[in-house]
């Protein structure tokens, strides 16, 4: 199964994702959104290319909050997977393993705005990094196949361009 995953888009109108994501969400069997959507509609769009799961994050509104959860587990080619956007009080990560009761096999967050793909405590880490304002290198989205548990990091463009209609 080929996942499209991506966080802390911050989406404000007048601006939207980088060409390549768009092209990567045609190729996805799933897309997920690790939160920090901004535009409620981007969830739509996305939606238009695969199934969707995402959660809100730290800067979204409460029209957001009121629609998605804060985490959010489920089930994908065999590997059960913790959805949390993350936050300030620890590293991202250290949040992101905390949010869930029972141990997923993989926890997907956000909130860092930089890549990371580790296994601790036998739980495998996956941040995609941010699509559109990175911190230090530039905008990225991760590509995760299940079940092998591959992760391939895509570097975007930063070049915001107009959004498929």
């Amino acid at each position: 199964m080929n996942i499209l995953v991506l966080s802390d888009s911050h989406l404000r109108p007048g601006f939207s994702l980088p060409p390549r994501l768009w092209q990567l969400a045609e190729e996805a069997e799933l897309i997920v959104h690790a939160g920090d959507v901004g535009e409620a509609e981007l969830l739509t769009e996305l939606a238009l290319f695969a199934p969707l799961r995402a959660v809100y994050g730290n800067c979204d509104d409460w029209a957001l909050r009121r629609q998605l959860p804060r985490t959010l587990c489920f089930e994908a080619a065999g590997c059960r997977i913790g959805l949390v956007h993350g936050d300030g009080v620890y590293e991202a990560k250290e949040a992101a393993k905390r949010s869930f009761s029972e141990a997923p096999d993989l926890i997907i967050f956000g909130h860092s705005h930089r890549p990371f793909w580790a296994e601790e405590d036998g739980i495998l880490l996956l941040n995609p990094g941010s699509c559109r304002l990175p911190r230090g290198g530039s905008p990225s989205c991760a590509l995760l196949s299940l079940p092998e548990k591959t992760v391939r990091f895509v570097e975007l463009d930063k070049d915001q361009g107009r959004r498929p209609r």
